[in-house]
């Protein structure tokens, strides 16, 4: 065997080794970024609906555009918050508020 096979098949050997420690080094629970568990569920004066989590925040808070004790909210504040509900604000006397169907630390 040539110097020069030797050479490549060392290489080849020490690259796939290298693939197997990375690999294993991975979190095996590691998903995919915008791949959360659950949607949010968003109680807007008493109409109930789910969605995606950006999206639920994003109609919480143009349901409070305008109002006076309008809080801004975040899909990590809603998710440490649960099982509770967080109250984004209050219309016409009624609340609006967001909350998760899982706890942060499940997504």
């Amino acid at each position: 065997m040539s110097a020069r096979h030797l050479f490549a098949r060392l290489t080849l050997a020490v690259g796939a080794a290298a693939v197997v420690v990375v690999l294993a080094a991975a979190p095996a629970t590691a998903a995919p970024k915008g791949n959360a568990k659950g949607h949010l569920i968003l109680d807007n004066q008493g109409v109930v609906s789910t969605a995606a989590p950006g999206q639920a925040v994003k109609q919480a808070a143009a349901a409070c555009d305008g109002a006076a004790d309008a809080v801004v909210v975040t899909v990590d504040d809603v998710r440490a918050a649960f099982p509770n509900a967080v109250q984004v604000c209050t219309v016409a006397g009624k609340a609006v508020t967001l909350t998760s169907q899982v706890p942060g630390d499940a997504v």
